[in-house]
């Protein structure tokens, strides 16, 4: 189905209007204002070298007209304005933060947006009811998810608590690859969720969550698509002792069936077939907390696709999952779980397999050490390229440290290893079954990171950081999928409130 919003101001323009009719009307005298303002300059270097591109591109008959693709040299000056307006029962926060990027390498000039706007209603003492919208304009998916932009080093498994499958923010289906490096695009996120207070301890929610993903510009390289999520969760206290939290959400996408991306240089394959899909997820997690100290659970989740097309295969997963959380002293804690996961296919038998999750998060003075390692499925059908369906282990090591008052820094190193059971971009051969015996590509990604930041003269701050990865795939001709990438940063911001009353 072709996607229906094409109009990448709609989303904005919209929500705004909905949050000025709930502030209509309003109380003022009662309510506490304030205006906060920023700028930042920043200089972005990066230097990707991808392995015997020039041989790969050869072999699948593209020819490389520029050898520096994913090179960056970029200078990014960025003011940002935030407004927030807080009454005894709503809160109203606004943001707006526009980026002049200058493009030393090719000598461009662009202008990227971040808009984002949340409002939060009480309308009783019990039943909240929150919209936001944000709108993200620019060339880079691991600014557009961070939203601070000193934020390089990699992402951390934190030491798990409960994370009840929930809106689509919650989960990794809604980031985009960075395997393409730098290419502009448009993103716009409306939520509309409430929830409700029925006992005490015990809450449920219901949102809706409407998403679009635009290429911007002639470069069609990640997969367009309109994204509807309508997603439930409730949290019920039977005692001191017994809790249950499950949640789920429902996903549609709509994906425009003349354009997808596939593993070859920005080369776009037109297909006949629709891409359009079903998406369901659902998790509940039964706690029982022996001591403050030691909790026992019980999980059960689920996860599956619907395709439209014939051509791929549609897929159920069922886990289920023993664990523990355990706080060995005041500076300790880790957790740990596993168990079995079916899988059925429409094509194929079922399957069986495992996931497991093991993490320590030790707190030592002026510092804090994480470490997890997790085996696991996910989806990614919303990356920008269709990964679908993926087997996957990583682990991952964070450090933070506080020198002084003022001066803080991390280091962080990750390996992840992922097992796509299918192939995005093309129609897969009839033995090619998304069943657990039958990996059809491996990516393996190497990351070690650091950051150092000093804050100064009250208002201002000075950041530094690099990241180096090194990314390796075994499908054919995917000339992107094989580089070694050098990122470098340094970032003087300042930023102090302006305004209240």
């Amino acid at each position: 189905m072709e996607p229906v919003m094409r109009n990448k101001f709609l989303l904005p323009c919209f929500g705004v209007s909905c949050l000025l009719l709930i502030c209509a009307g309003r109380d003022v005298s009662a309510r506490q204002n304030v205006v906060n303002a920023g700028i930042s300059g920043r200089y972005e270097y990066q230097e990707r070298d991808y392995d015997d591109a020039d041989s790969a591109a050869e072999q699948a008959g593209v020819i490389i007209l520029d050898n520096r693709l994913g090179d960056e040299r970029n200078y990014i000056i960025s003011p940002r304005v935030s407004f927030s307006s807080a009454g005894q029962n709503d809160l109203f926060q606004f943001t707006v933060a526009p980026a002049l990027n200058y493009d030393d390498l090719y000598s461009t000039t662009d202008v990227d947006w971040d808009f984002r706007l949340q409002e939060e209603n009480h309308l009783t003492r019990n039943w909240l009811m929150t919209i936001s919208d944000s709108y993200f304009l620019g060339d880079d998916p691991v600014r557009e998810d961070a939203l601070q932009t000193q934020e390089i080093v990699p992402g951390t498994i934190r030491v798990r608590e409960l994370e009840v499958v929930g809106s689509p923010a919650e989960d990794n289906n809604g980031l985009l690859t960075d395997r393409f490096g730098r290419t502009r695009f448009w993103m716009n996120n409306f939520t509309v969720s409430t929830e409700h207070t029925y006992a005490e301890g015990s809450t449920a929610g219901l949102g809706y969550t409407y998403s679009v993903l635009r290429n911007d510009g002639n470069v069609n390289v990640y997969s367009e698509y309109d994204r509807h999520d309508i997603f439930a969760s409730i949290n019920h206290r039977f005692n001191a002792t017994w809790v249950l939290e499950a949640g789920g959400t429902y996903s549609k996408g709509l994906f425009d069936e003349n354009q997808r991306a596939v593993p070859v240089n920005a080369v776009v394959e037109v297909r006949g077939d629709s891409d359009d899909l079903d998406e369901y997820q659902f998790q509940s997690r039964l706690n029982f907390i022996k001591t403050p100290h030691l909790r026992y659970f019980g999980e059960y989740r689920y996860i599956g696709t619907d395709f439209e097309s014939n051509a791929e295969e549609d897929y159920n997963l069922h886990e289920f999952l023993l664990g523990l959380d355990y706080d060995l002293s005041p500076h300790l804690s880790i957790t740990v779980s596993g168990g079995p996961v079916v899988g059925t296919f429409d094509n194929s038998p079922s399957d069986t397999d495992y996931i497991a999750y093991a993490g320590v998060n030790w707190n030592v003075e002026h510092g804090e050490f994480t470490l997890g390692v997790e085996k696991g499925y996910e989806q990614n059908d919303f990356d920008g390229r269709n990964s679908g369906l993926t087997d996957y282990w990583t682990t991952n090591a964070v450090y933070t440290y506080q020198f002084t008052e003022r001066l803080q820094g991390a280091l962080s190193a990750e390996y992840s290893n992922y097992d796509r059971l299918q192939v995005p971009g093309t129609t897969p051969a009839v033995d090619q079954t998304p069943d657990f015996g039958q990996t059809l590509y491996t990516e393996k990604t190497y990351s070690a990171g650091a950051l150092l930041s000093y804050s100064f003269a009250r208002w201002y701050q000075v950041s530094a950081g690099y990241r180096y990865t090194k990314n390796e795939s075994d499908l054919q001709n995917d000339i992107e999928g094989n580089y070694n990438d050098n990122q470098f940063f340094v970032e003087l911001s300042w930023g102090k409130e302006l305004f209240r009353w």
